[in-house]
């Protein structure tokens, strides 16, 4: 599983351990991050501005971590990967634990420990992840995970005790209070609100991955997630809570994971008889997305087939609305190009397939599609689909608008780029 923005976490435990960053140093997020020759964005577009580490991890802020994670440098960030266990297994006493996948540290670019800084490039096991977040909130010190704490005969007497067993102190105790008090601080005033257990207080972090699948990430499919502790002032539980593929607009960690988390976290706080703290203050607010309205310009979809124009649209972030009737888009309001405020709504006015001559058709603008949109479109076409290259549509070599034979082969040519926006 890709550990997504939980992995933030143990970039803060590494840089603060190593002295990268301090909780008081500032940042500014404009919005994105430039690595090498690519651009990595924040979740939240025009940027959180100026602002603190404790802010940043309050934001779930791209920037400030991938600045943090390149400040701390590859052979001591797969350091603390390594100290964490990660890349290992647990020792845990279930049959099939697998090892992870990591990028060799030998290979590793500059791009790569950017990305790892956020939760990206690696994949993790899910018991890997708790094991590992575990140990700052047992004050740096990693254990063992174990299944059983003891075994208990008819006559109710113990037949078996297992005993925590430390496998080594990751962070010191100072640099784990300091995180511990870093997470408490996102579910208090941060993107872990919605996991506040009332009574006792919690302290964590969210995460919204994308699913992988054959040639990369599925549109509209993710796995959210929280792993978190509570009480926040002295941890005597740990839950990460996934949720694969949640239905629905809604799927960030912060509003599927968890609630999930708060509502697991009480029940089991009051069935181990946890003492509730009184007047403990609850965040004053839920935490929501609410990304600022900027200007954006409108995708051209004028050719497209309507499921595919009115798909892209939405993706994009637009209202749709559509007139006509037909399976093409004959034109659009506003037109594509035009800037406009995020958030608008674009009129499609649709017809009948078969703007050309029989058995010709009119080539879409495909600039700016994904490989797999622009193969989407071109199939609803009766067009034939050669890729060049990776990523984001740059050019075609079929003129936009053209009218061309169904069967004919559109060459598309793409360049990559890198475009993390998932918020928390």
């Amino acid at each position: 599983m890709s550990p997504a923005t939980t992995f933030k976490i143990i970039t803060a435990a590494a840089a603060l351990e190593e002295g990268a960053v301090r909780p008081g140093d500032t940042f500014h997020c404009p919005g994105f991050i430039k690595v090498a020759d690519r651009t990595i964005r924040c979740w939240y577009d025009g940027g959180h501005g100026s602002q603190t580490f404790e802010e940043v991890c309050q934001n779930s802020c791209n920037p400030g971590f991938i600045t943090v994670g390149l400040r701390l440098g590859k052979d001591k960030f797969y350091k603390y990967i390594n100290a964490f266990g990660f890349g290992q297994k647990t020792g845990i006493s279930l049959p099939g634990e697998e090892l992870g996948i990591q990028i060799p540290q030998k290979d590793a670019t500059e791009l790569n420990i950017a990305t790892m800084s956020i939760g990206q490039s690696i994949a993790v096991t899910p018991i890997q992840l708790i094991t590992a977040a575990s140990a700052v909130a047992n004050g740096g010190v990693m254990l063992k995970p174990l299944l059983v704490k003891t075994i208990i005969g008819p006559d109710g007497k113990v037949l078996k005790e297992f005993k925590p067993e430390p496998v080594r102190q990751v962070i010191s105790k100072n640099t784990a209070q300091t995180l511990m008090n870093l997470l408490t601080g996102v579910v208090q005033k941060g993107s872990g609100k919605n996991a506040f257990v009332d009574g006792y207080g919690s302290a964590g972090k969210t995460g919204t991955a994308q699913v992988v699948g054959p040639g990369g990430y599925v549109d509209g499919k993710y796995v959210s997630s929280f792993i978190g502790f509570a009480p926040a002032d002295d941890p005597q539980i740990a839950a990460l809570v996934m949720v694969a593929e949640p239905s629905g607009t809604v799927y960030y960690g912060s509003q599927v994971a968890a609630p999930v988390f708060k509502a697991v976290a009480l029940d089991t706080l009051r069935y181990l008889k946890v003492p509730e703290r009184l007047q403990l203050e609850k965040p004053k607010s839920p935490f929501l997305f609410e990304e600022p309205k900027i200007k954006v310009k409108v995708p051209n979809v004028v050719n497209y087939p309507s499921e595919e124009a009115q798909s892209i649209l939405k993706n994009a972030g637009f209202v749709v609305q559509t007139t006509g009737e037909g399976n093409i888009v004959g034109s659009q309001v506003p037109k594509g190009g035009v800037e406009v405020m995020s958030g608008a709504t674009v009129i499609l006015e649709l017809h009948s397939s078969g703007t050309g001559t029989a058995g010709e058709v009119v080539v879409p603008d495909l600039k700016g599609l994904t490989i797999k949109e622009a193969g989407s479109v071109l199939e609803k076409l009766e067009l034939k689909f050669s890729p060049a290259g990776t990523g984001i549509a740059v050019g075609q070599q079929v003129t936009p608008g053209s009218k061309v034979a169904r069967g004919t082969i559109i060459t598309v040519e793409f360049q990559e780029d890198i475009d993390v926006s998932l918020p928390d």
